[in-house]
């Protein structure tokens, strides 16, 4: 009984630890991320002065998403 104790905490220490350890390196990812979303976001808005010249048509505001103009998430 008691080498199973032992084994369940080692795993919970374990646990414990990677868990620690992803959320050190949750920053790092967050801000490696931002700068690809910037980048897509500035060639999103190229695209669509570029259709918006082949068209004549205005663009379509894509500055606010649905979920904000609805009040939220839920």
């Amino acid at each position: 009984m008691t080498n199973a104790i032992e084994g369940m905490n080692i795993i919970a220490v374990l646990f414990i630890f990677a868990l620690v350890i992803l959320w050190a390196l949750l920053p790092f990812a967050v801000f490696g991320i931002k700068g690809r979303l910037d980048q897509m976001l500035e060639q999103s808005n190229r695209l669509s002065r570029q259709l918006e010249q082949l068209t004549g048509k205005p663009a379509p505001d894509t500055r606010h998403s649905s979920a904000e103009e609805s009040g939220g998430w839920g």
